[in-house]
C-alpha cells in the first residue's frame, strides 16, 4: 500500500458517520481535494478509491458527484490495517 492510499483510508475513517459510511465531499474536504471544480482532483479521488476497492479496503456503496465511489465504507480488513 502506498502512502496516498493510506491517507485516503485515514480520511474515510475520520469522516465516517455513525453508520460507518463516508461521503465523497467529506473525504475530499479532509484531503484538501476539490473534486467539483478540479478534474485532476476528481480523477485522483476516483483512481485511488477504485484501487482501494479492488484491493479489498473499501466497499463502494453509491456513485455521486461524477465519481464511482461517492459513498464508501471501510472493510474489516482496512480497520485492522488502520488500528495496527
Amino acid at each position: 500500500m502506498v502512502e496516498q492510499q493510506k491517507r485516503f483510508l485515514e480520511a474515510v475513517y475520520t469522516v465516517q458517520g455513525e453508520t460507518g459510511r463516508a461521503h465523497v465531499l467529506d473525504i475530499a474536504g479532509q484531503l484538501g481535494l476539490d473534486i467539483i471544480n478540479n478534474i485532476g482532483d476528481r480523477d485522483l479521488y476516483q483512481e485511488t478509491t477504485l484501487g482501494l476497492r479492488d484491493a479489498g479496503y473499501l466497499d463502494c456503496l453509491a456513485n455521486n458527484y461524477r465519481v464511482t465511489c461517492g459513498l464508501v465504507k471501510l472493510t474489516p480488513y482496512s480497520f485492522r490495517l488502520l488500528e495496527s
